[in-house]
C-alpha cells in the first residue's frame, strides 16, 4: 500500500442524554464521539489547536531512569518508530497534554515498540517514559470481569445466579428500588458484568447541580483527603434512584463492578487485591500493578512515583479521595504489565474453559451504533468514530484518556493514556492516526 501522510484535525466528543427505555427516568452520560477524525492527504490551513493545559516546563534531561525489566523489546523498524514517537511527542506540543505513553504490539510485523512523551512529574521536571505506572480507571473493569470468569471456572460463582447468593440480605433489600418495586433479588452475575442492571451511573454522569462536572468527581477534587470506603460507596452510589429493571436496557455505571468486587471477596474469601494478585497478576508476571489505596505500591521503577494525572486542570495524583473506585477503575500498572494481561486474555491463556471465556465477548447492544459491551469489555466498531478501513476495538478506556485495546483484524494490541481527563474520548486521536500509520506502513 502507497505510504501516505497522516494529518487528524482534533477529535470532536459530545455528551448526549441517553433515554432508557421502559422508564421515565434518564441518565446524563458520555457517549461514543460521533465527530468526524478527519485524514487528510495534503496541508490544511487551520492554526494547530491550542494546548488544553497550562504549558509543563521543560523536561530535566537527568530525569530519565535506567531500563528495567518492565522494558518493551523494540523491534528494528525505525521508521515506523518514529512515525509513532512524532504522533505521541503531537499530542503534548500541539494537543497541550500533560504526558502520554503508547505501546503498539503487532507481532504479524514483527514489531513491538512504546514511547512516552511529556512530563511524569511537571513539579520536578521528570519526562514521562514508557516504563512509567499509571492509573488504569475503568480499563481495570476487564479484570475483575475475568476475575469473577475464573471463580466461575472454580466452582465458586454462578454467573447466571442471583446476586443475592453472594452479597448480604440487608443489601440485597436496599439494593435496586424502581417506582415503588424492590427488584434486587432478581438481578443476576451477568447483569452487572454486561451492564444490564439499570443502576444510575453515580460517578461518571450524576450531575444534579447541572454545572456539567460530575458530582462524584467535585467532591474527589474538594475532599483531597477522604479515604472512600466501599460502605460510603454504596451509600452514595443508593442515593439516586435506578433508571429501568434489570434486562430491560444497557446503562453503564461503575457500581456494577462495585458490587463484582465484593463478590469476588465473598466468593473468594480473600480481598479483591489478593485475588487479582494470586488469580491473575502473578501467574502472568504483572509485577509492576496493584490495586491503589488497598494495598502498598509495588514495582515501581527506580523508585519513581505513579505518573500525575489530571481531572481538567486539577493534579489528582495525591488525592486519597480516588479510592472510590476500587474494583471499577482501582488499578495502578504499566504498558508493559498490560500487554500480558491483554495478549493473554486474546490468546486463551486466562480462562481455560472455552465457552466461559467466550462470555467474555458475548455482546449486548448499548444503543450506541457500532458499540457493544461484554464482560468488563467494549467492542467498537471504527467505522462509527469515522475510522473507516481499521475494523474493530476490543478493549476499555478509563477516565484519564486511557486505554488497552485488542484490533482482531490486525492482530494489534495498542495500549496507552493521555494522563488527562479532558477531552473525553481523547484518546481516539493517538490511537487512529497511530492505526492509520501502521497500516500504511506494514502493508
Amino acid at each position: 500500500m502507497m505510504k501516505r501522510t497522516l494529518l487528524f484535525g482534533m477529535l470532536l466528543l459530545v455528551v448526549v442524554v441517553v433515554a432508557c427505555t421502559q422508564t421515565d427516568a434518564a441518565e446524563e452520560t458520555a457517549v461514543p464521539p460521533t465527530a468526524e477524525v478527519v485524514v487528510e492527504t495534503a496541508p490544511t490551513e487551520a492554526p494547530p489547536p491550542e494546548p488544553t493545559h497550562t504549558p509543563l516546563p521543560e523536561p530535566s534531561p537527568t530525569a530519565e531512569p535506567e531500563p528495567t525489566e518492565a522494558m518493551v523489546e523494540v523491534d528494528e523498524n525505525a521508521e515506523l518508530a518514529a512515525a509513532l514517537q512524532a504522533i505521541v511527542d503531537k499530542q503534548v506540543d500541539e494537543f497541550g497534554f500533560p504526558s502520554v505513553l503508547l505501546l503498539v504490539d503487532a507481532p504479524d510485523s514483527d514489531f513491538r515498540w512504546q514511547g512516552a512523551a511529556g512530563l511524569a512529574d511537571p513539579a520536578n521536571g521528570i519526562s514521562m517514559v514508557p516504563e512509567d505506572q499509571f492509573a488504569l480507571a475503568s480499563v481495570t473493569k476487564m479484570v475483575t470481569a475475568v476475575t469473577i470468569l475464573k471463580l466461575a471456572e472454580q466452582g465458586a460463582v454462578g454467573i447466571d445466579d442471583p446476586i443475592a447468593n453472594y452479597l448480604p440480605e440487608a443489601l440485597i433489600a436496599q439494593l435496586h428500588n424502581y417506582e415503588g418495586e424492590s427488584y434486587g433479588e432478581q438481578i443476576t452475575v451477568r447483569q452487572l458484568l454486561n451492564q444490564t442492571t439499570g443502576f444510575d451511573g453515580f460517578s461518571d454522569s450524576r450531575d444534579l447541580d447541572g454545572n456539567g462536572v460530575a458530582d462524584l468527581k467535585e467532591l474527589v477534587i474538594a475532599e483531597p483527603d477522604t479515604n472512600w470506603t466501599t460502605d460510603d460507596v454504596l451509600a452514595y452510589a443508593l442515593a439516586e434512584p435506578p433508571l429501568f429493571p434489570p434486562g430491560a436496557a444497557w446503562a453503564y455505571s461503575d457500581l456494577n463492578y462495585q458490587l463484582l468486587g465484593l463478590i469476588v471477596e465473598n466468593a473468594a474469601e480473600m480481598s479483591l487485591a489478593e485475588a487479582f494478585r494470586q488469580m491473575i497478576f502473578e501467574p502472568l508476571e504483572m509485577n509492576q500493578t496493584y490495586l491503589e489505596f488497598r494495598e502498598e505500591p509495588v514495582g515501581v521503577a527506580n523508585g519513581r512515583s505513579l505518573s500525575h494525572l489530571y481531572f481538567g486542570t486539577n493534579d489528582l495524583t495525591n488525592h486519597q479521595s480516588r479510592s472510590y473506585d476500587w474494583g471499577a477503575g482501582g488499578l495502578v500498572s504499566t504498558a508493559a504489565d498490560q500487554l500480558k494481561f491483554m495478549r493473554a486474555l486474546v490468546d486463551g491463556e486466562l480462562i481455560s474453559d472455552p465457552d466461559l471465556a467466550a462470555e467474555m465477548m458475548n455482546w449486548v447492544e448499548t444503543g450506541f451504533p457500532g458499540w457493544a459491551y461484554g464482560f468488563g469489555i467494549f467492542e467498537i466498531a471504527l467505522d462509527s468514530v469515522d475510522a473507516p478501513g481499521l475494523g474493530t476495538l476490543q478493549g476499555h478506556s478509563g477516565t484519564w484518556n486511557n486505554f488497552a485495546y485488542f484490533v482482531p483484524e490486525m492482530n494489534i494490541v495498542l495500549i496507552g493514556t493521555l494522563n488527562s481527563s479532558e477531552p473525553m474520548f481523547g484518546y481516539f486521536g493517538l490511537l487512529i492516526e497511530a492505526l492509520y500509520t501502521i497500516q500504511a506502513m506494514t502493508s
